[in-house]
């Protein structure tokens, strides 16, 4: 019995370089087919943007009720845009040093957008007085109620997904999401039609205020997870919001 064996001091056998000859290409096919494969089960992490390269001024209202945001002129059709404030990090608006509910102020930050959905500025000082107060007037607040809904998707936390972070939703980014709601991220709920469009609502407790304390303590082991939430619909401008008891928040 002559069985070949190899010695690394050796010439390698014959047989073994025609195997290897052999096995080596097929090893490459595989992997380059396995890649292809696993990058095709990926999501799209989408259009978000966050430009750190420049920054922008907004002027307008502030509303610092459910969260704070700046309400701007809107466009041609006359409908306002709703600026949500948040600050560096995992913090929302609520720790920025923002002047009386329903005062002018102008706003410079780094924008957030994704798709040209409601866009968010995050701010680039929250302290050293990049918000300035002038006069005094009202904001226009008179949320229109489009009726009751039940309607599929997950929670979100807007700055992440709209283009901080990608990807910003789902599994992966649960933990991550769950600390920004938790420090004041207003939370978002996605939902995503036949068509793969997607929409946007505000989420708010029963009452129209921004969800805190312990319904936000329910709220949270829901996030970035498939759930069916209930309520009512409303529209403020060109956004959307969704009143919910987060006891009643199902998962799929």
């Amino acid at each position: 019995m002559n069985d070949e064996f190899y010695v690394g001091y050796l010439p390698m056998p014959r047989s073994y370089k025609q195997f290897l000859f052999v096995l080596v290409p097929l090893l490459a096919v595989g992997a380059i087919i396995a890649s292809v494969m696993m990058t095709s089960q990926q999501s799209d992490p989408g259009p978000g943007t966050w430009d750190l390269n420049n920054t922008v001024t907004l002027s307008g209202v502030l509303r610092s009720e459910p969260y704070p945001m700046l309400i701007v002129p809107g466009d041609d059709d006359g409908a306002t845009r709703n600026i949500l404030l948040v600050t560096m990090g995992k913090i929302g608006g609520s720790a920025l040093n923002l002047p009386e509910d329903g005062g002018s102020m102008s706003v410079t930050g780094y924008p957030i957008s994704r798709g040209g959905d409601t866009a968010l500025l995050t701010i680039e000082d929250p302290v050293g007085g990049v918000v300035q107060e002038s006069d005094q007037h009202q904001a226009q607040w008179s949320p229109k109620t489009l009726g009751a809904a039940t309607l599929s998707g997950q929670i979100i936390d807007p700055k992440c997904y709209f283009g901080a972070m990608k990807p910003g939703e789902g599994k992966v980014h649960k933990a991550c999401a769950t600390l920004c709601i938790n420090g004041g991220i207003p939370p978002m709920f996605m939902t995503t039609d036949a068509q793969g469009e997607r929409t946007y609502y505000l989420l708010l407790n029963e009452a129209g205020d921004g969800i805190a304390g312990d319904q936000l303590e329910t709220m949270l082991p829901f996030i970035a997870d498939p759930v069916q939430i209930s309520g009512q619909v409303g529209r403020v401008g060109d956004l959307l919001m969704l009143r919910i008891d987060p006891a009643d928040i199902d998962r799929m």
